[in-house]
């Protein structure tokens, strides 16, 4: 499930199975997952990958909605608006909660390596990347030294 900054951006190579996210069954998980935990990072074979050691960086654009807007149709709608990102090696639809209560719709790429995390990350304008395995947000400085993050 690891890759490298030279698999992103998407390539017509490697897909994987994303499609599984669009079933129902996936989709509910998805929605209960975040109502239980206000956060799931659902791979579409592996499932929840939360509390996995793996570390989590943001691609392309989220899509900001007030909790009563988290229904199937506008997963599936975001889904289907983001499906060559969920089509690349490692992504996983995340779900979580912003400071204002609001649920982030995001691409997430889950990853072995932090330091390939944080590569990506900065590529991407990232401001942080996630631990899955202990919940902890860790930030990504522009101005650090490509040493510091290889």
């Amino acid at each position: 499930m690891d890759f490298t900054t030279s698999h992103w951006p998407p390539r017509d190579g490697g897909r994987q199975p994303f499609q599984l996210l669009l079933q129902t069954s996936m989709l509910d998980y998805a929605i209960e997952r975040y109502h239980a935990r206000h956060g799931v990072t659902l791979h579409p074979v592996l499932g929840d990958v939360l509390g996995s050691t793996l570390y989590a960086v943001s691609v392309g654009t989220s899509e900001v909605r007030p909790e009563s807007g988290l229904t199937r149709e506008a997963l599936l709608s975001f889904i289907c608006a983001n499906s060559e990102l969920f089509a690349c090696p490692g992504a996983c639809l995340g779900l979580w909660q912003n400071a204002f209560g609001h649920v982030e719709l995001d691409v997430t790429v889950v990853l072995k390596s932090r330091k390939r995390a944080l590569r990506i990350a900065n590529a991407q304008n990232q401001r942080a990347i996630f631990n899955l395995r202990t919940g902890e947000q860790i930030t990504v400085r522009a101005s650090a030294r490509s040493s510091e993050i290889q």
